[in-house]
């Protein structure tokens, strides 16, 4: 697992929106491109992060209105942010001390892409299957 890096597992096609779009635009969004959180930037620095989790319960549960709540009103900040050089052994280690399941991956201080625990888990299994002998995998 060392000798992975977070930029060969990572998800680069980030899904994004400003602070300013209301919750009601975002969740509709993460339907329609079918992702459980959006990347929330300004610029190209990422300064939050909106998961379904969040929509739920700071929003819905809290009753709040999502067509009048911003999303910087209820988005995870501040983020937990990785170099893509980052290995996928400092990457969950930093997951589990920061309590998170996905990192957001920077170059400087520009967005680059996500890793979530799922793509680590997805990345180590296959992995794991190279490894395994042939024998063994029929």
């Amino acid at each position: 697992m060392s000798s992975m890096l977070v930029k060969d597992v990572m998800t680069a096609d980030v899904v994004i929106v400003s602070p300013e779009t209301s919750v009601y635009a975002a969740a509709k969004l993460m339907a329609e491109e079918e992702v459980g959180s959006l990347v929330v930037t300004v610029g190209e620095k990422p300064v939050g992060v909106l998961t379904e989790r969040d929509v739920v319960r700071r929003v819905v549960a809290a009753g709040l209105s999502p067509r009048r709540t911003s999303v910087k009103d209820v988005m995870t900040s501040p983020v937990v942010v990785v170099g893509e050089n980052t290995t996928l052994e400092e990457a969950v280690a930093i997951m589990a001390s920061n309590h998170v399941r996905r990192l957001l991956v920077v170059r400087g201080e520009k967005l680059v892409g996500i890793v979530t625990v799922t793509d680590i888990v997805r990345a180590l299994g296959e992995e794991s299957a190279k490894a395994t002998p042939a024998i063994l995998r029929r």
